[in-house]
């Protein structure tokens, strides 16, 4: 039945009508009733800022930028107190590296949401993509299936962006490397990382498993296109709708902003309020441990169902 309501979407019409070709009138029902779940999760994501529209992600760049061009005055303030002797004191010096190390962090989600404009992540999600992962690891053939349509993904994607070679691929790709590489390098990612650290919209860098479902899946790539590779289960269904309503609830809670966002917002509080690094430090690490545990984060006992599929 899922896979039946996955391949309905499809836009290959042979695939639509594989979907049709007998189905009963039980599994029309199923996917009336599946449908519009997922819908609605899609659309309070979307209204949560979980779910970042080209315009929402610009004007994350921008208000990053301003917060970097602050940082940028604060340094240059710092410099034009420099001795005779073009020193400083060690306190002015301490915080002139703590704020060149904030613009460095600042830049890199920058950095992240640029390439995200590149390859906007989907809203259409159908399902969410659990990879069969025990299959994978024992299969080669089934696994270079899977290689292979990470790869025409890859270099599709790269084509719709003005692309028309492997060359152009190459260039365009952060490494030069080739769409089969990158293909070969997801896989690998789904083999050896836990489910959890291939969860997020807007990963994150502080939290494993911060999100990255939604790190444009890593691949974008539609359901409809992997689904002979995916877990089509229950558990795998419930998986999703548990992960996702804890998302949906933080971002709503904290406008939006991802982990590192509010633990960046936390740290400057702390600073300006003049606490000690080891005071920071410790809150830091107590907020990173709540949300750990309320998120659902921790490696989790590898004969847990969870910990056998990786989500992407």
């Amino acid at each position: 039945t899922i896979r039946r309501y996955i391949l309905m979407d499809a836009p290959d019409p042979i695939l639509r009508r594989e979907a049709l070709d007998g189905i009963s009138d039980a599994q029309r029902e199923a996917i009336k009733f599946i449908k519009p779940i997922y819908e609605a999760v899609g659309e309070d994501a979307t209204h949560y800022g979980l779910f970042l529209d080209t315009a929402a992600m610009k004007k994350k760049i921008k208000v990053l930028q301003d917060r970097i061009d602050k940082k940028a005055k604060t340094i240059a303030d710092i410099e034009s107190k420099r001795r005779s002797d073009g020193t400083l004191s060690v306190k002015q010096d301490k915080f002139m590296r703590q704020l060149e190390s904030e613009q460095e962090a600042i830049k890199g989600r920058i950095d992240m949401f640029e390439k995200a404009l590149l390859d906007p992540p989907r809203k259409d999600f159908r399902f969410g993509i659990y990879y069969n992962k025990e299959k994978l690891l024992a299969d080669e053939q089934y696994r270079e299936g899977l290689t292979q349509k990470f790869e025409n993904h890859y270099f599709n994607e790269r084509l719709r962006q003005g692309g028309t070679s492997e060359d152009d691929y190459r260039a365009f790709a952060d490494s030069g490397t080739s769409s089969r590489e990158d293909a070969e390098r997801t896989l690998s990612r789904i083999l050896e990382e836990d489910a959890d650290d291939l969860e997020s919209i807007v990963p994150s860098e502080t939290i494993s498993g911060g999100h990255k479902h939604l790190a444009h899946r890593k691949t974008n790539i539609p359901e409809w296109d992997v689904v002979d590779y995916m877990l089509l289960t229950p558990d795998a269904m419930y998986s999703y709708f548990s992960r996702m309503g804890k998302s949906i609830a933080f971002a709503q809670k904290f406008g939006g902003r991802n982990i590192d966002e509010v633990l960046q917002d936390i740290t400057e509080v702390m600073e300006k309020a003049g606490l000690s690094e080891k005071k920071i430090a410790s809150i830091r690490a107590g907020f990173i441990g709540d949300y750990s545990r309320v998120m659902g984060t921790y490696r989790r006992n590898p004969d847990r169902l969870d910990n056998q599929m990786a989500k992407l």
